[in-house]
């Protein structure tokens, strides 16, 4: 967190877009609206986690089976190791899609604009 020059302290978890000077003081909602920030920020970062495990995990799984060297019992634990990290990516983004259409059913604004953050280096 830093403090900028008018005194503000700026936390990396609410967008600077909306709240450029932290949280607004009065909001005419009573808490949900940092709730809502706070539930969407949550699981946008554990989307994010889950994708980025994922990549990992097919890779190590590849590795896995180049450097198995033909032994059938090592080619079967890295094509599990595949297998299972495409299963884990699917439940992942069957449950973006739930809760995106739960978002939508009951109109809960956090999960209806729920997005993947995509990391990127930022020169």
């Amino acid at each position: 967190m830093a403090v900028t020059p008018t005194g503000y302290i700026h936390n990396p978890i609410f967008p600077t877009d909306k709240y450029p000077y932290g949280l607004p003081q009065g909001d005419s909602q009573g808490g949900a609206n940092v709730v809502g920030i706070v539930m969407r920020s949550l699981i946008s970062v554990f989307l994010t986690v889950a994708v980025v495990a994922f990549v990992l995990y097919f890779l190590l799984g590849g590795i896995h089976w180049i450097t198995s060297r033909g032994d059938e019992s090592k080619v079967k634990e890295a094509q599990q190791r595949i297998t299972n990290a495409v299963i884990g990516l699917s439940v992942v983004f069957l449950l973006f899609v739930f809760l995106k259409l739960l978002g939508t059913i009951f109109d809960v604004e956090a999960l209806r604009t729920l997005q993947l953050m995509i990391p990127r280096l930022v020169p």
